[in-house]
C-alpha cells in the first residue's frame, strides 16, 4: 500500500514524520477530509490565527493533493 505523510501548516508546520499506509490516493483523501475535521473540532481556535493548510505528500515527498481552510468574511477585517 502507498504510504502518504500529512503535514499540517498554520501558524507553525507540523511534519508527519511516520506516514500512513492507504490503498490509494481517494482512501488517503478521504482520511485527510476526517483529520481536518477532527483537527478543527479539538481546536477550532487554530483558525482564528490564519488558515490551515493540510498537504498530503506521497513516499517520495511529492505533494499529491491539498486542504486549505481558513475563514473568509469579506467585509470584515479580523
Amino acid at each position: 500500500m502507498p504510504l502518504y505523510f500529512f503535514n499540517l501548516e498554520g501558524e507553525a508546520r507540523e511534519e508527519d514524520e511516520t506516514g500512513t499506509d492507504f490503498a490509494d490516493v481517494h482512501a488517503a483523501q478521504l482520511e485527510a477530509i476526517r483529520f481536518a475535521g477532527e483537527v478543527l473540532r479539538q481546536e477550532p481556535h487554530r483558525l482564528m490565527h490564519g488558515p490551515l493548510r493540510l498537504e498530503v505528500c506521497d513516499s517520495a515527498r511529492a505533494v499529491r493533493f491539498v486542504l486549505d481552510i481558513g475563514i473568509t468574511a469579506p467585509g470584515i477585517a479580523r
